[in-house]
């Protein structure tokens, strides 16, 4: 996963300009939010003195140099703690996003004591440690220190943790479960469909030039429903409304938007001052959530009639296209409640360049197409299979990439297969790294699993001494074996798990014995500079694709793994990068061209150096920067990417990879979290397993015979939850640290595991089961 996300999250901005609205909209909680290409600010706060301070004081302490750490950040608040005091003065709350740098000294020298404090923790000083901590959260309250991989966190928040873990007090937050507070509609409408012909006329189906012209707006308002354009007038003689009306005024509407509140949150959307296509996409979105299937279908419906052409700006400036996403939220629906017997015939909504951040030339292919009634028998097969579609006949291979053994196979439909021993294989594979409770990478803790034993009784311990927490106590029972993590593995159905070379050199023995005895293959990467790995770059510098001596570094790293891992039978295949085109570490953002051009000259390498001839595939970031991908890397084999588009599946991404590169498409990582503000952990869990379980039946219904037929398969992310993502390792962070398309439309990033950890008392070995791993354990047998 890219850690690039942020800990707060503002309102968004409308932003005029030359070419029209542009709208600078954070989408808290769309499920098609793309992910972060870098923290704004981060360049310009690398530029300043006091920068540089933070950077050595973080390696030092790294390195456990205290007496240097005490003097590099007290260089630091001497020098620059009037200009903090200064800006600290100017703040009743935190910097509106997108401002951060203009309080990049404050955020400075507030993360110098912050540093300061932890080296006099670690040195046992813990009375000065505590007043170091105290001084910082009196006079910066509300400063942040950016995070390497992308965000920013709250100074004060992990001081007073640290000060409870010292002074041996629990500090929690007390969970409220809240409850559905459900849409009664006044005025549902007077037709489920709606004919739109009766209303108006279509014009220029599937082409640049299609728009749809109202011709009865009194008996289409009528037809659709409140809340549903043009119906803006029956929402404000509904009852439940005129009660809460002069309330709405004080709400914000992005706040409310994912609570469990979709009454007022319905209420306060239709009445939002955002453009009409993300206002009704997100009406329909509420209407969807509060179980009015049937008029979130109209809703959603009316967004490909209306607003087919509507675009947004997430808050990392990459763009984002209501109508599209509207499209497939549609089949999704019609898919998941053939009760409604319809059926989306002949829609599309086709954006050609979309795949850059530049929307001034995008040209708009537009078919709204038509929702139709389903035959018995195809209402019949709806609720019996994932996919609507029969298997279609793929015809004789016309093309083969690849080796003997693990090779890739393209039919005369234009389908691809993934095929190993001459068998077809779908992938079904983890994200594998089961990380000890309290180690983290930040402070240098992190050990390698592959060889971490900490019982020293002669076995990796995740792998082979983990056992499962059936009743969920935190004790072993005297029933619950020892069974490790390989064969649980196994018994859900994975067939593969995805691994780096980077940090650690890999246990090739473990490995193996992985395969052999589990049947488990290994998808193994190079990170390829993301994160400066590999390149011989610091981070501050970062990889430069265009930089000779980078790119030599990275092709001897590259080098390395090909010969140290191509004669084991565990490789299934080779896989270049992780989301670099999102930046961090790198600059795949700023220079895509140069990114994979380099990308294609290793993924030649590979194949110079690899005997079996095993697939290379890259995992980029969403679809972005596609374009580039078809153009620069013809020797790439497989277009991999990391994915999170919430529990509706990838939308239009199958299609757009076909479309634009021909290639076949991997979801090297996908996945939710267990955990939702205001919800308990069954209803947490429930929604992760519904997140994979719709992300996956996506996948399967556009493999090979079905919709696009691109699809190999997919890693879902990830076996375990990791403790040490929200900074502090010991603790189960529940704090949110992105906007993101899950439950409670945030990220979560320590709590994305199948399995969790219990207290984290017994980690690395206790094994809490989450119903996703039963989902699986259904989907992959």
């Amino acid at each position: 996963m890219n850690f690039t996300f942020r800990s707060r999250t503002s309102r968004p901005s409308i932003i005029r300009g030359g070419m029209g609205l542009l709208i600078g909209l954070l989408l808290l909680g769309a499920p098609e939010t793309l992910r972060a290409k870098e923290a704004p600010g981060s360049e310009k706060s690398a530029s300043h003195p006091s920068t540089g301070y933070v950077n050595k004081a973080w390696a030092k302490k790294g390195a456990k140099n205290y007496e240097e750490v005490y003097e590099i950040t007290n260089k630091c608040i001497e020098q620059f703690g009037t200009q903090a005091q200064e800006l600290a003065a100017r703040l009743s709350g935190f910097p509106p996003a997108g401002e951060e740098q203009n309080y990049r000294v404050m955020n400075n020298v507030a993360t110098c004591y912050f540093i300061k404090a932890e080296a006099l923790r670690d040195q046992g000083r813990t009375e000065e440690a505590i007043a170091v901590l105290k001084e910082v959260i009196g006079k910066y309250p509300y400063a942040q220190a950016f995070d390497p991989r992308g965000w920013y966190w709250s100074i004060k928040e992990k001081s007073e943790i640290m000060i409870s873990q010292m002074t041996e007090r629990q500090v929690t937050e007390e969970e409220i479960i809240e409850e559905d507070i459900p849409i009664t509609l006044y005025d549902p409408g007077e037709e489920f469909p709606v004919e739109y012909e009766k209303y108006g006329t279509f014009s220029g189906k599937g082409t640049t030039d299609y728009q749809y012209k109202i011709e009865d707006q009194i008996g289409l308002a009528k037809a659709v429903g409140e809340g549903i354009y043009p119906n803006t007038s029956s929402v404000r003689f509904d009852p439940d409304f005129i009660k809460i009306k002069k309330t709405l005024g004080d709400i914000d509407h992005w706040e409310i938007l994912n609570s469990r509140d979709y009454r007022t949150a319905f209420f306060k959307w239709n009445l939002a001052p955002e453009p009409p296509g993300v206002k009704m996409f997100y009406i329909a979105d509420i209407l969807e959530r509060s179980g009015l299937i049937r008029h979130a279908v109209k809703a959603y419906y009316a967004v490909l009639v209306h607003y087919p052409r509507t675009y947004a700006w997430t808050y990392w400036h990459t763009p984002w296209y209501p109508g599209r996403s509207a499209l497939y939220r549609l089949k999704y629906l019609l898919k998941n409640h053939p009760e409604l017997g319809l059926k989306l015939k002949d829609a599309a909504i086709i954006v050609k360049n979309g795949h850059d951040n530049d929307i001034r030339n995008d040209v708009f292919v537009v078919s709204p197409g038509k929702l139709t009634r389903t035959s018995f028998w195809e209402k019949i097969r709806r609720g019996k299979k994932p996919c609507t579609e029969k298997k279609r006949a793929p015809g004789k291979i016309i093309q083969t990439r690849g080796g003997k053994r693990v090779k890739l196979v393209q039919f005369e439909n234009g389908d691809w297969e993934l095929r190993v021993d001459g068998k077809p294989f779908m992938i079904k594979a983890i994200t594998y790294a089961p990380t000890r409770v309290g180690e983290s990478p930040d402070d240098g803790s992190l050990q390698n699993w592959t060889t971490q034993d900490v019982n020293q009784n002669g076995k990796i311990d995740g792998p082979y001494d983990s056992w499962v927490d059936v009743n969920g106590n935190n004790q072993k029972d005297e029933n619950e074996k020892i069974v490790g993590d390989f064969q649980l593995m196994k018994e859900m159905g994975v067939n593969a798990i995805r691994l780096y070379i980077q940090p650690f050199q890999l246990n090739k023995d473990l490995l193996g014995q992985m395969h052999e005895k589990y049947g488990i293959y290994v998808i193994i990467g190079d990170f390829l500079g993301k994160y400066a790995l590999g390149s011989g770059a610091s981070w501050e510098e970062g990889t430069d694709y265009e930089n000779p001596e980078h790119q030599q570094n990275m092709l001897e790293s590259v080098k390395k793994m090909v010969l140290e891992h191509r004669d084991e039978p565990y490789v299934l295949m080779w896989l270049l990068g992780n989301e670099n085109v999102y930046g961090l570490g790198c600059n795949a953002d700023k220079k895509p061209e140069s990114f994979f051009r380099f990308a294609n000259k290793a993924a030649k390498l590979v194949k110079s150096l690899d005997p079996e001839q095993r697939p290379v595939a890259i995992s980029s970031g969403d679809t972005l920067f596609l374009h580039i991908f078809s153009e620069q890397c013809p020797d790439i084999d497989v277009f991999g990417t990391n994915s999170y588009r919430g529990k509706h599946g990838f939308l239009d991404l199958w299609d757009e990879v076909k479309r634009t590169s021909g290639k076949p498409a991997l979801l090297t990582e996908y996945g939710a979290p267990s955990y939702g503000k205001g919800y308990s952990q069954e209803e947490a869990q429930n929604y992760q397993a519904e997140y994979h379980r719709g992300c996956w039946e996506d996948i399967f219904c556009n493999s090979a015979g079905y919709g696009a037929g691109n699809a190999l398969g997919g890693v879902a992310f990830e076996w375990l939850d990791e403790w040490w993502k929200a900074y502090e390792p010991g603790v189960h962070d529940t704090h949110r640290l992105s906007a993101g398309p899950f439950l409670d439309g945030y990220f979560y990033e320590e709590w994305f595991g199948l399995c969790g950890q219990g207290d984290g008392i017994r980690s690395p070995y206790l094994r809490h089961l989450k119903k996703s791993y039963f989902t699986y354990k259904e989907l992959w047998n």
